[in-house]
């Protein structure tokens, strides 16, 4: 039983060290270009779409902007950890 117990804790600490890492990562991140002082969050990978070569990497709120939002789902930047 104690075995069981020390297992999940042990993963929940593993998980928050890559989760402290991620926060971290974001933090570093460039300003969007759209000059509203938000960090870049999301990646433009689908290259049909109009602001792939414009906007590569776009902040939260050019992510809802209409009509000059990207025409895809967002794709959080991934970090390796």
């Amino acid at each position: 039983m104690e075995k069981a117990d020390v297992q999940p804790q042990s993963v929940q600490a593993d998980s928050l060290t890559k989760s402290n890492k991620l926060m971290n990562a974001m933090e570093l991140q460039q300003l969007c270009s759209c000059g509203r002082g938000e960090r870049v969050m999301f990646v433009c990978v689908k290259t049909s779409c109009p602001n792939h070569t414009k906007q590569p990497l776009y902040c939260i709120e050019c992510s809802d902007d209409e009509p000059s939002a990207h025409d895809h789902k967002v794709k959080p930047i991934t970090f390796q950890t």
